[in-house]
């Protein structure tokens, strides 16, 4: 007994002296317990197969070496008995088996197919060539599986990491890209622009496409750097910073200018670029050491 993605039963042929009512089971999954004891009811009266026949064959019968098979296409007629009407039925059908397909086995391929434990008297063909032989795949589409950072502010960059997509063959094959990958080009954006726009994915020949939002940049409280370059200006004419360390000089000039440069370019710069120097200038003035240093030329002028 097997469990398909829908969680439906399927069961391989079964017989019975007489019919039960109800057929129990036990269930495991690998590395799990073992369930409870289980029971289903059993069909009265089900309908018995008189015969298999195939009724479409496989839309895809060559196949890449190291392709899966696809059961796009195919379908079985199921005769009943008792004059019942026959049934069609896909090869996806989860009672279907096929056995005999090895996509690392180049050549021609019998494959043999069976429907709830009856196997039929034909096998499909299938063909398995080198990539060699089959030469270079055309891409069908695109589709995005993973969106990479889609909504910004005005000044930001495009974000490629996170952001995949699924290249469809035209022989019905896949493989995943990232947006960061050779030869994939990411177009459409404007940093400069507020609103929706939309971003276009290339990719040998195909394209798809999906929207980032751009938000306008919000207002800039410089205000409390402004003051804090202030209070390190007026420090450049005491003590503290007359006598500090030669280094701890160089870094409050240092801060300074680069607090300058920010207040400078307002229109581009950010908020956390605001607050990281005014967290620095903060720090730096807190380091001028000159109050101390001339304590120590006094106390050393003193004790000569």
């Amino acid at each position: 007994m097997t469990a398909d993605q829908a969680g439906n039963l399927i069961f391989k042929p079964l017989a019975f002296e007489s019919t039960p009512s109800l057929l129990y089971y036990r269930a495991q999954e690998p590395g799990k317990d073992i369930s409870n004891v289980l029971a289903i009811e059993v069909p009265k009266n089900d309908k018995e197969i008189a015969g298999l026949q195939f009724e479409d064959g496989l839309t895809k019968k060559v196949y890449r070496e190291g392709d899966a098979l696809s059961l796009k296409g195919a379908t079985l007629r199921v005769h009943y008995k008792d004059g019942q009407a026959d049934q069609l039925v896909n090869l996806t059908n989860s009672g279907v088996e096929i056995h005999g397909f090895d996509s690392s086995k180049l050549g021609e391929q019998h494959l043999e197919v069976s429907y709830l434990g009856q196997k039929l008297d034909k096998t499909l063909t299938v063909f398995v060539v080198s990539a060699e032989e089959a030469g270079e795949k055309a891409v069908a589409g695109l589709e995005l599986t993973d969106k990479p950072k889609v909504e910004y502010i005005v000044g930001e960059a495009l974000e490629k990491e996170g952001g995949r997509f699924t290249v469809v063959f035209e022989d019905e094959t896949t493989e995943t890209h990232a947006l960061t990958d050779e030869g994939v080009e990411v177009t459409g954006f404007d940093t400069t622009k507020e609103g929706r726009q939309t971003i276009t994915i290339h990719y040998k020949g195909a394209s798809t496409s999906f929207d980032v939002l751009v938000n306008p940049k919000p207002a800039l409280n410089d205000e409390y750097l402004k003051q804090k370059l202030a209070e390190a200006e007026a420090a450049k004419a005491k003590v503290d910073f007359t006598f500090a360390s030669p280094e701890v000089k160089e870094a409050l000039l240092a801060g300074m200018a680069a607090s300058e440069k920010v207040l400078k370019e307002h229109d581009t710069s950010t908020q956390d670029q605001v607050n990281e120097q005014l967290n620095q200038l903060t720090a730096l003035l807190k380091a001028l050491d000159g109050q101390a240093n001339l304590i120590k030329k006094k106390k050393k002028l003193f004790l000569l």
